[in-house]
């Protein structure tokens, strides 16, 4: 019985142990984040409320990440990832264990071939270039309204890197109908970016077919997303401009652009950003995002952070706001406007 024990205990710490090296040229490696803060939030001008939330500055998740060399340049490689909440213990996505990401592929010279639950190119071209990234108040979800950022049964390519140039391509085959129209929840999407020194840059666009419902045989418009992204990094300093327009598949098309910036200051930083976002013809009204926020690093692996946000809607709009993981601060009454501010401890894994 103690030797059953002994062995337990052995297999638990080996199993807490990052990256978990189980055979020679294959490796599995166990990472994650738990981010976990106090918001007060106020909308419509009226008292505001203080509550304690998941995921404000990174959605709280934990993966298994693994590669294996399978020789001549080839690697077989997967990702399941699971999101959280750190505040209920709760999954991030009722009945679903790997809510975030779950993919197999192949890498080698050509390139990379994945299989399965994946974000899309437009989640890493807005990622990658703007101030705030999907962290915080200023999050790309509150401006870049309704995007795509992952697709189920799907299935990716990724160009090698030419000179700092990279191609993405993306299909994901929707509800996987036999009977028409079976070309429903069908996407499709690319981006080309490149990443060189100092400077990024970034262009993608998607296309998602709308979900029948019931007995319909027809299927209406694509929605078609598009965003364009740069950002420089001055070494003290860096800029980052994004822009994002989404048509629906009815209606007017939104349009959103950001203007960001970020500097080290000791061991953290400063960013700030301004956003103004456009609904043509009066739709949804228009709106100024504005964002300031401060991170402290007490380590490589714990941060302090705290963030302020303000939604400043015009007489029609009714926007609100939200954190990396979670409702902030919503809904807004037109004409309303919505304001939040964050404090946190981030440790990732």
């Amino acid at each position: 019985m103690k030797q059953t024990l002994r062995r337990l205990a052995l297999a638990s710490l080996a199993l807490g142990a990052a990256p978990l090296v189980q055979a020679q040229g294959s490796s599995v490696t166990l990472y994650g984040i738990v981010d976990t803060g106090l918001e007060y939030a106020s909308v419509n001008d009226a008292g505001g409320n203080v509550r304690i939330e998941s995921g404000m500055a990174s959605t709280s998740r934990f993966g298994l990440r693994g590669s294996e060399d399978l020789g001549g340049g080839l690697k077989g490689i997967f990702t399941l990832e699971n999101g959280f909440r750190s505040d209920t213990g709760a999954l991030g996505t009722a009945g679903a264990i790997f809510d975030r990401q779950a993919f197999v592929g192949l890498e080698g010279g050509f390139g990379v071939v994945k299989l399965g639950r994946q974000y899309t190119p437009g989640y890493w071209v807005l990622l990658r270039n703007s101030a705030f990234g999907y962290s915080l108040n200023g999050t790309v979800s509150n401006w870049a309204r309704n995007s795509t950022t992952r697709i189920s049964n799907s299935i990716v390519y990724e160009t090698p890197r030419f000179g700092g140039l990279k191609g993405t391509l993306i299909y994901g085959s929707g509800d996987e109908r036999f009977e028409p129209p079976q070309a429903s929840g069908r996407f499709v999407g690319g981006s080309v970016e490149y990443a060189a020194g100092p400077l990024s840059l970034g262009l993608s666009h998607q296309e998602l077919k709308p979900s029948v419902t019931g007995t319909a045989t027809t299927i209406g418009p694509a929605s078609k997303e598009t965003a364009l992204g740069g950002k420089y990094d001055f070494g003290p300093f860096a800029l980052a401009v994004a822009a994002y327009r989404r048509a629906p598949s009815t209606g007017d098309a939104f349009k959103a652009l950001s203007v960001g910036a970020t500097a080290k200051l000791g061991p953290g930083e400063i960013w700030g950003m301004v956003t103004r976002l456009d609904a043509p013809n009066g739709s949804e009204g228009d709106a100024t995002l504005v964002n300031f926020a401060y991170l402290y690093n007490l380590s490589r692996r714990t941060t302090l952070y705290t963030s302020l946000g303000l939604m400043l809607n015009n007489e029609d709009a009714t926007f609100g706001m939200q954190g990396s993981g979670n409702s902030a601060a919503g809904p807004v009454d037109a004409g309303y406007n919505a304001r939040s501010l964050m404090f946190g401890i981030r440790h990732t894994f």
